[in-house]
């Protein structure tokens, strides 16, 4: 009994620790934060290199001189780490800390569905440090330690608290609308997290005065894509903000929103880079595939990990005093694209707000729907039409997917009773034409 109740304090003691350290950089300069990036930069990149066997083969195979790397304007350097390469070498464990004991850590893993998954081993303090992120962002929402935050997740976090604060309560997300809602409800939930398309369902399922009677505080959106006219919709039926997150498995949170809505990284354990298809930098303004390094993850460091998303940087800063930047918008995965037979990329969300706009949700007209390009001139709409559901209310819809992607389209409309998905999250755009990198 003495050892588990030494290493539950243990375990708070370090969160706390974490917490306050990260409050601490929350209120510094932008140019602290930079300088601590660099050095974040540099301890990971010297310990990738004498402590972890796969970087020193990866990098020495390459030609790399880590001495030529003095700072983060030198990242470019440095190969692309992808998926394959994690997949292969997690077997062997080449590729964790040679003085590290997996045992000791924290496994994460990725949903698959860009193929098989992918496994991650953070150490305690690692872990520590990405769940206190989200506290620091949450706190700047307007959160308190005495709140409680519900979490619908696919599978619960074991995290410390201390009495009445910094409650987490997971909620399953398998289970039926009417359990999660009465869960909300029981937790006196003040912070609800949860996926854009259960979200959707509640509002389908309970009318405006039950949801606003939750007097939830915020809603945080994650794992799936949700478009801005979905978040004001959400706001307005349960009577608070709803903010977007951006986040992945392996990395945990890659950019949140503040209240004024930006997204912003937190360049303290993450720093993104946003390249083109020959792994260039991009040009400021211009869209790039996302290429992330963790900072302070010394077991199982990830150096220009290619996740599959195309983001677009900004050299701005929020009037909301955050010292972190901001991602100036991202489009979704690359395999969530449309491409078309001249090699244009049609983003998922500028589909998804299309399609919104053409075809509106209503639980009693069309329940929901799904978008996926079988090739590259021909795609299947499909749909789950309610009651009152008439063809007519597609009629045109066709000619604005051929005006807004510039291409003769064919599109497939199949009525279906449920719409299947290949993973827990609820992907409205699909394509099959994608070319599927790195699973």
């Amino acid at each position: 009994m003495s050892s588990m109740l030494d290493k539950s304090l243990n375990s708070t003691t370090l969160y706390l620790k974490e917490f306050i350290k990260g409050l601490w950089r929350d209120r510094s300069s932008a140019k602290r934060i930079n300088t601590f990036s660099q050095k974040q930069f540099l301890d990971t990149i010297n310990n990738a290199y004498h402590n972890v066997p796969f970087y020193k083969k990866f990098w020495d195979d390459h030609q790399i001189d880590i001495k030529q790397i003095k700072s983060l304007k030198d990242i470019n350097l440095l190969p692309i780490l992808t998926k394959t390469l994690i997949k292969k070498h997690f077997i062997d464990h080449s590729i964790l800390q040679t003085n590290f004991n997996p045992n000791q850590g924290v496994q994460m893993n990725t949903t698959g569905s860009t193929g098989t998954p992918l496994s991650v081993i953070l150490n305690p303090k690692t872990y520590a440090r990405y769940i206190t992120t989200y506290i620091r962002y949450y706190i700047r929402l307007g959160y308190y330690p005495w709140d409680v935050v519900s979490y619908v997740k696919t599978e619960s976090l074991n995290l410390p608290h201390i009495g009445p604060f910094f409650q987490l309560k997971y909620i399953d997300h398998f289970k039926d609308l009417a359990t999660i809602f009465n869960e909300i409800k029981k937790n006196k939930t003040s912070i609800l997290m949860i996926y854009p398309w259960t979200a959707m369902k509640l509002t389908q399922n309970y009318d405006e005065t039950q949801l606003k009677a939750l007097k939830l505080k915020f809603i945080v959106l994650n794992s799936e894509i949700s478009t801005k006219q979905d978040r004001i919709y959400l706001a307005k039926v349960f009577n608070c903000p709803v903010y977007d997150e951006f986040s992945c498995n392996e990395t945990f949170l890659i950019a949140m929103h503040c209240k004024n809505f930006n997204y912003h990284i937190p360049t303290d354990s993450i720093w993104l880079e946003a390249v083109d298809k020959k792994n260039q930098p991009v040009t400021k303004g211009q869209s790039g595939n996302l290429l992330i390094t963790t900072l302070n993850s010394p077991a199982m460091p990830l150096i220009r990990y290619q996740l599959d998303d195309v983001i677009e940087l900004s050299d701005e800063f929020c009037t909301c005093k955050s010292p972190y930047p901001i991602i100036k918008s991202f489009s979704g995965r690359v395999d969530d694209m449309f491409i078309m037979p001249d090699g244009r990329e049609i983003p998922a969300i500028s589909l998804m707000i299309l399609m919104k706009k053409a075809v509106p949700e209503s639980p009693k007209s069309i329940k929901t729907f799904k978008l996926i390009q079988l090739e590259p001139l021909l795609i299947k709409f499909q749909i789950v039409p309610g009651v009152n559901f008439k063809k007519e209310q597609l009629d045109g819809f066709e000619l604005q997917l051929q005006e807004f992607c510039n291409a003769p389209i064919k599109l497939i409309i199949e009525e279906v009773k449920n719409i299947e998905y290949s993973t827990f999250k609820h992907k409205m755009i699909e394509s099959h034409c994608t070319l599927k990198k790195n699973t």
